[in-house]
């Protein structure tokens, strides 16, 4: 484990773990999650915390490691790591293994020069091989024959994932269906685990493909990486430069239908960044997802008033957790309909303030918020990490400052203003950056349907703006996204935070 003091420390708290888990020994939690469990006075109820909580560390969660560049691409030994992914040997059912070699046949035969059919089928060669060593063959063998000479300077890279991050979701959802107002006897408990709630965590069940699809894609609609899943970590594969992710026109006749599109979307991929500061970015990104989730599964993030670990508000955080980055994953890769990615938007900035404590609609959509946050993220993310993963954050401040210009009242008299009613009715100046804020609020209210009636002063700022938002907008959730990664501390709540403070 890294000695590295990187998230906030926190003490074990009080469980309630019913007696027939694990097999009927419920210490062994300890060994599959990586916390400390012990017993206490109480029956039925055990001391909990992680490992990696006691040291302030981030418990090297996720670790990326070189597996093959075209250096040395054909050797055998170049993809050996793939080996310590053994343990997972025998998940693969051999009709999926078939069915993976049947689709690959299909797309080398109907599309033989298309990218990505090329990069779908590694997908299914290496994430549906049968053991680690038929994985580590069929991924040199696509990346030399697929990739090499499809790209200037590829390199592929394993991300191993250690599996007690699903394991502490597991447990996690099983403390949930074992609660005092579950029925849990309808719960149908495999190996000491409940299925519960595990059809809304895929991505954290094999693969993690948000998380990591939002670092692909943060130059979108270029891409600068793939990701393979396979049991047990992620294949990243490298380019070595962004190239388009899109083609000029859209080959599925059912998205001429959508919306139009801004050309923005079609932006030649940035040129000026070198194959290593793509590779460093990706180190740092899975280092900081390491200490994210590190923070939110520590138990210690969900103390309840009497004191004792409540799994309820644990799974609800994952999820949130978990529905941010498939928003954003949605965010950048639906490049053609800007409505879309407006509406996931303003879900997600409104999930974020569920998420962080304290956290209002100003400091999400303000501009001297974004300010802030924007040089916050210079000084602290890595130049390589800036240069892959700042443009699109920047560039949000720009639309966001844009917004005051769709105000129709800007007269020299004011200052610049505009003029408004207050809560008595009387009309007052506003700062446009300060309008800009309310009047998004009350486009975000019109997702469900303004279940609050709108104000007098509502409606007048709906009257004062001529409604147009680009659909660069959406990039304020990578900025938020960004930001979170940057910080993943921001996820911890306040009791979690309160303990840090008072040296625990």
């Amino acid at each position: 484990m890294s000695s590295k003091k990187v998230r906030p420390k926190a003490a074990a708290i009080k469980a309630k773990v019913p007696e027939w888990m694990m097999g009927g020994n419920p210490a062994a939690i300890a060994e599959i999650c990586e916390w400390l469990v012990e017993p206490t006075a109480e029956p039925n109820v055990w001391s909990i915390g992680s490992i990696e909580g006691r040291h302030g560390t981030n418990g090297d969660l996720f670790r990326m490691f070189k597996l093959a560049d075209t250096s040395n691409s054909e050797s055998v030994d170049a993809y050996s790591r793939l080996r310590r992914l053994k343990r997972h040997d025998g998940v693969i059912e051999p009709e999926i293994w078939k069915a993976a070699r049947a689709g690959h046949a299909g797309l080398a035969r109907n599309y033989p020069e298309e990218a990505s059919a090329l990069l779908m089928s590694m997908t299914m060669l290496v994430s549906a091989a049968p053991t680690a060593d038929a994985a580590a063959v069929m991924l040199r063998q696509t990346f030399n024959e697929f990739l090499l000479p499809a790209v200037d300077n590829p390199s592929a890279y394993l991300v191993e994932i250690k599996d007690v991050v699903g394991y502490r979701f597991s447990v996690i959802r099983s403390l949930l269906t074992t609660g005092e107002h579950t029925l849990h006897e309808a719960f149908k408990i495999e190996g000491g685990f409940a299925p519960s709630s595990k059809g809304l965590f895929s991505d954290s069940t094999l693969g993690f493909g948000a998380y990591l699809a939002c670092m692909c894609a943060s130059l979108s609609p270029a891409v600068w990486a793939y990701p393979i899943p396979r049991a047990g970590g992620v294949i990243l594969l490298f380019f070595g430069s962004a190239v388009s992710g899109q083609e000029p026109l859209s080959r599925d006749k059912i998205q001429l239908l959508g919306p139009p599109h801004n050309t923005f979307e079609d932006e030649a991929a940035p040129a000026d960044i070198s194959a290593k500061a793509y590779i460093r970015a990706a180190q740092w990104w899975i280092n900081q997802l390491s200490t994210l989730f590190s923070i939110v599964t520590e138990p210690a993030n969900f103390e309840d008033s009497q004191g004792t670990f409540d799994p309820a508000a644990a799974t609800e955080r994952l999820l949130s957790v978990e529905q941010m980055f498939r928003d954003c994953q949605s965010i950048l890769t639906i490049t053609r309909d800007g409505h879309a990615r407006r509406a996931l938007t303003f879900s997600f900035l409104k999930r974020l303030e569920g998420m962080i404590p304290g956290c209002k609609w100003k400091d999400l959509v303000g501009r001297s918020s974004i300010e802030k946050i924007l040089e916050r993220l210079r000084t602290d993310l890595p130049e390589d990490a800036q240069a892959v993963f700042l443009g699109r954050a920047e560039r949000s401040l720009r639309v966001v400052a844009a917004l005051e210009d769709g105000f129709f009242e800007s007269t020299p008299e004011h200052g610049g203003t505009i003029r408004l009613p207050d809560q008595q009715g009387k009309l007052v100046s506003v700062q446009r950056k300060t309008a800009v804020t309310d009047w998004l609020a009350i486009v975000r209210n019109s997702l469900h349907g303004f279940d609050k009636t709108p104000t007098q002063r509502d409606r007048a700022l709906l009257a004062a703006h001529d409604g147009h938002i680009p659909g660069e907008f959406s990039d304020l959730a990578w900025l938020h996204l960004l930001d979170i990664l940057a910080h993943p501390e921001k996820l911890a709540r306040f009791d979690f935070l309160r303990r840090r403070k008072q040296g625990v």
